[in-house]
C-alpha cells in the first residue's frame, strides 16, 4: 500500500491493560486522486465508543449518522480539493475542522476567500466553498468529518462567542451563510475560551456540544475545560514552553481518542514504563485514552482533536 511521507505514531493498550506504543510508521494512503491524497487516522462508526473504539486507522467505512473520521490530506501546488466537475464549489453533508499543517491554502466562498496557513484552523459547517493550494509547496491538513445524527440532540447550549485574548492565540475561522443561503464566515479571530499557567497554555477552538445532530451545532463554552463538553467532540490548540509539561506532575489521562498533531517545535511524550517517542512538526499522534505526560524540547504548538470515549 502507498504511503505519505507523513508519521503517524499511535498509542492504546496491551492485552494487560498497560499503556503501550502500538505503532510508529508512514501514513498510508487510503484515498488518492491527481494532486490529493488522503490516509485515514480515525474511524469511529457512532457515538459513544470506548478508548479501544473505531475501525482500522487505515479502513475508509461509509461514513454512517453519527460517525466521525480524521485524515491526513496532502494537496499538491494548484490542487483543489473539490470534486471533479469543472465548478468546484460544493458543499458537504458534515460538519469538517480542518487544521492546516504546512503550506497554506484558500478557501473561497460565495462572499469572497479567506487564507489560512499552518496552525489555523476552519470549521466548515456545511457552506458551499472550494479550498486550494497557495504557492509552489504542497500543503498539508488533518482534518475531521463528523456526520450529524439528526436523532441526537445537543446537551449543551454555544453559541459563537466571539474573538478573545486568551493563549495561545489561535485563529479559528467558522463558515456560515447569510439570509439568502449565501456562503460565508461568521467568526475570523481568537476564541475565547483558554488557560495559561506557566509555561503551558491551552485554547478551545470549538465544541459541538454532545453528539451532533445537525452541522451548525456547536461554539464556544463561557469557559475552558480539558475534555469535550457533554461527551463531544473538540479541537483544543496547545503551546508548551521549552521543559513545558509538568514533568512527574504532568502524568494525566482523559476519557478520550485523541489525534494530537504537532504543528511546530520538538516535544517528547513518555507512556509508563515506555522510552518517550520525540515528535516533531508535522507528526500525528494517535492517542486513545493513555496515562501519559509531555516535556516539549522546543517551544511546541499543538493541535488536538479529542473525541470522547466512553468506556
Amino acid at each position: 500500500m502507498t504511503t505519505m511521507a507523513w508519521r503517524s505514531v499511535v498509542t492504546g493498550h496491551a492485552a494487560d491493560g498497560t499503556e503501550t506504543f502500538l505503532g510508529d510508521e508512514a501514513i498510508r494512503v487510503t484515498r488518492e486522486a491527481p494532486g490529493f491524497r488522503a490516509g485515514r487516522l480515525l474511524s469511529v462508526g457512532s457515538f459513544p465508543v470506548s478508548p479501544a473504539g473505531g475501525g482500522p486507522e487505515t479502513g475508509a467505512p461509509p461514513l454512517a449518522p453519527g460517525g466521525l473520521t480524521v485524515d491526513a490530506v496532502i494537496m499538491d501546488p494548484l490542487a483543489d480539493a473539490g470534486p471533479a466537475e469543472t465548478d468546484r464549489f460544493h458543499a458537504s453533508a458534515t460538519l469538517d475542522l480542518w487544521t492546516v499543517v504546512g503550506g497554506e491554502v484558500v478557501v473561497s466562498f460565495d462572499a469572497g476567500d479567506v487564507a489560512l496557513g499552518p496552525g489555523e484552523v476552519l470549521v466548515q459547517r456545511g457552506s458551499r466553498h472550494r479550498i486550494r493550494t497557495v504557492g509552489d509547496h504542497p500543503a498539508r491538513l488533518v482534518v475531521a468529518r463528523l456526520s450529524p445524527d439528526p436523532a441526537a440532540r445537543p446537551e449543551a447550549e454555544l453559541t459563537i462567542r466571539g474573538a478573545g485574548g486568551q493563549a495561545p492565540r489561535v485563529r479559528r475561522v467558522v463558515s456560515g451563510a447569510d439570509g439568502e443561503g449565501r456562503s460565508r464566515v461568521d467568526a475570523d479571530g481568537v476564541p475565547p475560551a483558554g488557560f495559561a499557567l506557566g509555561d503551558v497554555a491551552m485554547a478551545d477552538l470549538w465544541q459541538t456540544g454532545g453528539r451532533l445532530g445537525a452541522v451548525t451545532q456547536g461554539g464556544d463554552a463561557a469557559s475552558f475545560a480539558l475534555e469535550p463538553l457533554a461527551g463531544g467532540v473538540k479541537v483544543l490548540g496547545v503551546d508548551l514552553g521549552v521543559g513545558g509539561g509538568g514533568g512527574e506532575a504532568g502524568w494525566h489521562k482523559t476519557a478520550t481518542i485523541d489525534v494530537d498533531v504537532i504543528i511546530s517545535g520538538v516535544i517528547e511524550m513518555y507512556l509508563p514504563g515506555c522510552e518517550p517517542v520525540t515528535l516533531r512538526a508535522g507528526d500525528v499522534l494517535v492517542q486513545r485514552a493513555t496515562n501519559h505526560r509531555w516535556r516539549a524540547i522546543e517551544p511546541t504548538r499543538m493541535m488536538t482533536v479529542m473525541v470522547a470515549a466512553l468506556a
